[in-house]
This record gives structure tokens, sequence and C-alpha cells, in this order.
């Protein structure tokens, strides 16, 4: 507080949040090549090893060995910081209470965090050791890692740390109006902003889902990447208190309230292209990978921090790129908000006895609704459906022939959220409440 008088008070507060957590494996900083006997392994950090579970009715169990080494997403660095600041102004004017006010709160979220093995994973399955070349035995697929002969492998170039930034900055101004001893009105106004979306930088892509192309931040998109969030967002607050006679007293009142966006979009930020991950597929049945264990993974990913794009490649229907994106929306054109709206009446029945009976409503407007776009397009904008599409596409039942059904080819399912959601709520409350003593 920084002013009090009888009929004037001015408040100013500032505020910082700060969080910082982290989770590393015990096995980070070990020499692999030594340790291990693996000559070519990403970093200093024991592999991660998966040996495929027994098929059903096998006598043979390796629960204790389907995975060993570092699970996904082991190591964690994350620092959540929030700065506000916040003032306002009260007066009083005769029957009148007048409050004006300002916030501004600044959002830093700091993430390290690789999505997939940037250790290295290796996968067997016992189908090299089989003599029929089939899945399903422990026994087998521990004879394959014991071999070294290696079914499935993957590693990761993480990403950067990525740092997500907005803000919030918001004004209001309320009068509380004494209009007689019976009637109290309540009437405010708020305007609220919440900036796009920016990540440090410009460690920021997504793919546009009208075009197929991979927007990058400061590149060939803006730093939210084309995303920009309305500017007006003017929310009413309304009330009302009456007592027509003593021991009746009637409440009632509206708002439009905005909620936030950006600081509830979770811990993962991961951005196509940045975060390069190396895949070596099953090569078929009775194949092993080219590389032993012992000799390790090749390391042939291809980070390109000034073209992320290049680290993708162009993809194709029967290798499409894979989307990545966790931070990502489609439409912003709106801000999420509800619309709150409630009546009541209170009154005394005597014996120390207070009934109330209470209707409270509310409606959910452009509510964030998480979709995957570039779909195959077996259903129009009409919602029809191409039964013959749909028929070929099963009976094909290859990645080419869905990947062909989609308007961009080469690339999956793009998934991200858009304000397309609404909701509705009705509820009537009542109440007989009775002091004793």
């Amino acid at each position: 507080m920084l002013f009090r008088s009888p009929t004037l008070v001015v408040q100013a507060h500032l505020g910082f949040y700060r969080d910082l957590s982290s989770a590393v494996p015990s096995s980070l900083g070990t020499n692999v090549q030594q340790t291990f006997g693996i000559q070519s392994a990403p970093i200093n950090q024991t592999p991660t090893i998966t040996l495929t579970p027994q098929s059903a009715g096998s006598t043979v169990s390796n629960p204790d060995w389907s995975t060993m080494g570092p699970v996904l997403n082991s190591t964690i660095i994350q620092l959540n910081q929030t700065f506000s600041e916040a003032a306002n102004v009260a007066k009083i004017f005769g029957a009148h209470t007048i409050t004006v006010g300002g916030e501004l709160r600044k959002d830093q979220f700091e993430r390290i965090s690789p999505t997939s093995h940037n250790n290295g994973v290796f996968g067997f399955d016992g189908s090299i050791t089989n003599g029929s070349h089939n899945t399903g035995s422990a026994v087998d697929t521990l004879a394959d890692f014991l071999l070294g002969t290696v079914k499935t492998a993957q590693y990761e170039i993480p990403q950067p740390g990525a740092g997500r930034r907005n803000f919030n900055l918001s004004f209001f101004a309320q009068d509380d109006w004494r209009v007689s001893p019976k009637l109290t009105l309540n009437l405010g106004i708020r305007q609220e902003y919440e900036s796009p979306l920016t990540i440090a930088h410009n460690i920021y892509t997504r793919f546009d889902p009208i075009t197929g192309v991979l927007l990058v931040a400061g590149k060939n998109a803006s730093a939210s990447l084309n995303t920009p969030t309305p500017k007006i967002n003017v929310g009413p607050h309304l009330g009302f208190a009456y007592t027509p006679h003593p021991g009746l007293v009637v409440r009632g009142g509206f708002a439009l309230i905005y909620a936030q966006i950006f600081s509830n979009l979770g811990g993962q930020v991961s951005s196509p292209g940045y975060d390069v991950v190396t895949s070596f597929t099953n090569p078929g049945a009775a194949a092993a990978q080219p590389f032993s264990l012992s000799q390790g993974i090749p390391l042939t990913g291809m980070q390109n921090l000034e073209d992320p794009a290049a680290s993708l490649g162009p993809g194709s229907p029967s290798a499409p790129l894979a989307d990545t994106s966790a931070a990502q929306f489609f439409s912003l054109a709106s801000l999420p908000s509800v619309q709150q709206w409630n009546l009541g009446i209170q009154q005394e029945v005597g014996w120390n006895t207070v009934f109330e009976l209470n209707y409270i409503g509310n409606h959910g407007l452009h509510l964030p609704l998480a979709l995957t776009q570039n779909q195959p397009q077996v259903v129009d904008a009409q919602g029809n459906i191409n039964v013959a599409l749909a028929n070929s596409i099963a009976s094909a039942g290859t990645t080419v022939a869905t990947q062909n059904a989609r308007l961009h080819p080469n690339l999956v399912g793009l998934g991200g959220q858009g304000d397309y959601a609404g909701s509705h709520y009705h509820g009537l409350q009542a109440t007989l409440r009775r002091q004793f003593t």
C-alpha cells in the first residue's frame, strides 16, 4: 500500500515466482566405449536396450529385462519464472466507490528435455537367432542381445534449450454504487491482452496445415509463427444486491471472463527440424542392422540450426516427415472466454433459519480443442464419406496408400489446438440453514 486516506487508497504490488526442477540420470557422463565396449555413442551415457516381451503362451519370461538403461525423457531441466506488477486506486465519491487499476505479468519457461533417446536405444526381438526367424521368444531375444545383432536402433540430437516467452496486460475500472439503502450496483469493465507465444533465439517451428511448409521463426514467418492474438478483449462485470424489505435479499450478476492460453501449454516444447531423430527401422525378416551392438549407432543425423528444414529433408509418401510440434495453435482469432451469470434470493423464514435459492449458469466460448489436421481425405467438408477411397486405403494397408490420401502426402497428421470448442452449464442450488446457538 502506497497511500491511504479516509476516501482514497493507492496500492501497488510487485511479484516474482521462480521454480527450478531437474532430473538427470545417474549414468550421464559414463564413457560408453571404455565401460561397455560400444564404439559409437551419441553422448557419454549408458544406452537403452529394449528386449521385446515373450509371445502369448511362452513359458519363458523376461519381465526384468524388457528395458535396460535410462527410460525415455530421463533428462529434464526446467525453469519457470513469472514477473508481475499491479497497481490500483480506489476513491470514494459520495455513494460511489471508484476503483481503477492494471496488471502486467511476464511469463518465462525454460526447458531442456530430449523428446526421444538422446543416449541411443538398441532393439532386439529374437528373430535373428530363432530358427524360423519368428519373434516372441524371450530366450532368442536375449541371445540376439548377447550376440549383438541389432534389429532396430534410434538416437536423437535434441534441440537447444527452448525458452518460451509471453506476457499478459490488463486494465479494469469498477464502480460500486449504493443507489439507495435497498439497492447496490456493481458496474465494472476489464480489458485483457495476451501476447503471442515466442521462443528465445527463434528456436521455434511448426508445419503450416494449409501449405505444408515448415514455418521457421525469424526466417519465413514471424517470431510467433504467424499466429497473432486479438488485441481487444473487453469483458463487462455487472452485479446487484436488492433488499425490498427486511429479511429478503435478491442478488444477481453477469461477467465475461477471458482465460489464458500459453501459460497452460504443458512442459514439452519441441520444434520440427531443431529436434532431429535418426531411426534405423526393421530391415525385414531374418535381417539385422549392418552394425552390431559393439560397433554402436552410426551417427548420421545432421542438425542445421540455420536451416531446420534441411535437417528434416523433403520427406515422401513412403517416408513421411513426422510432426514433433507440442506447442502449436491452428487458430487464435479469439481468446477463450466464459460468460457467467447468476440470480438468487435469500429469505429469512424465522426460527434463526435462512432459505436460499440460486441459479448459476455459464457459457464457454472459443475454448481450445485438440485436433489433427492433414488427415486422409476420406471425409469432405460437408461430412460425406468417400467410401471408395476409404476401402482402397484399407485394402492396400500400406503407408504409401494412406499418405497419398492426405492433402500433404510428405507429412503425417499435424496435431495442434484451435479455438473451436464451447461449453454450457446450468445449475440450481437450494439451501436451508439454521443457526442453533
